[in-house]
């Protein structure tokens, strides 16, 4: 099956625009507009719409995007919707999910959990109404959780967390345009023997110098006062060197993929949630 048969499957609808089938590969790209009513349509928002049958299985994505004019031709920015406040979802599929599949006999495509089959036009109306809903509403909430963890972690450690600095990065590291470096800076330690971070000790001392108000002088010369004392700072400068093994661990993995090392860390497992937004897609009813 070539582009221009699979295409041949797809019946035109009032609100597309734009039927684009694919140069070297089985799909077609659409564009269609969104409800006259919404404030997407009022702002010239357009909906992108990719379907591609692959070696690997059946991929499709959905973006919101804004045309513009360029040397003649128009061309479609993608955008991610935030402005608005009834959002909109960007998505691409998984192709390892399997979550669709396309018959080439039947010619259809097959819901591989309920084993249900659509026409590319069924399917499509469904990417189309799943885009139109805020499907990532919780995975916001969850999202802004883990990102203020990671920016946590990374000022525990003296350092900046910044989404798409640390993405950048690791494809760096990935692609060798980065070596990673752990002659990291040398930290004075405190009473010259825990090794501790700056924003961690500033931490440390900022929850306990309100607690010692409530001790007198006598207490806070307790042998067992000064050993709780020490017993933190203990743990912290462990905790301190396990964010220090985690973050190194996961700039060292991007920059070695034959590491044997293959359970992700705690830094990245964080980051790679932020960053994924896979859901299953909601059928319905058409």
């Amino acid at each position: 099956m070539d582009s221009k048969k699979i295409n041949e499957l797809y019946k035109k609808q009032e609100s597309d625009l734009k039927v684009t089938p694919f140069e070297g590969e089985v799909g077609f790209s659409l564009v269609r507009n969104y409800p006259l009513e919404s404030l997407y349509a009022k702002d010239d928002k357009k909906v992108f719409i990719k379907i591609a049958l692959l070696e690997g299985g059946l991929f499709y994505s959905v973006h919101m995007v804004e045309p513009s004019k360029r040397k003649g031709s128009f061309e479609y920015n993608i955008v991610d919707g935030y402005s608005y406040k009834k959002k909109v979802t960007n998505f691409v599929s998984d192709i390892k999910d399997n979550e669709f599949s396309f018959d080439k006999t039947k010619k259809k495509v097959i819901h591989s959990k309920s084993k249900k089959e659509f026409s590319l036009n069924e399917f499509i109306e469904i990417l189309y109404k799943n885009h139109l809903s805020d499907r990532l509403f919780w995975k916001r909430q969850k999202n802004f959780l883990v990102k203020w963890i990671l920016i946590s972690i990374f000022w525990l450690l003296d350092k900046h967390y910044n989404y798409v600095e640390v993405s950048i990065n690791e494809y760096k590291f990935k692609n060798g345009e980065l070596k990673f470096s752990n002659e990291s800076k040398k930290i004075e330690p405190f009473f010259k023997y825990f090794e501790i971070s700056r924003n961690l000790l500033f931490l440390l001392l900022l929850l306990v110098f309100p607690i010692s108000y409530f001790f007198d002088d006598y207490s806070l010369s307790n042998p067992l006062v000064v050993s709780l004392f020490f017993l933190i700072l203990l743990l912290s400068e462990k905790l301190y060197l396990f964010f220090v093994k985690q973050f190194e661990n996961f700039f060292l993995k991007q920059e070695n993929t034959f590491s044997q090392k293959k359970k992700n860390n705690l830094i990245e497992k964080l980051h790679i949630y932020h960053q994924r937004n896979q859901f299953d897609l909601k059928i319905y009813d058409l």
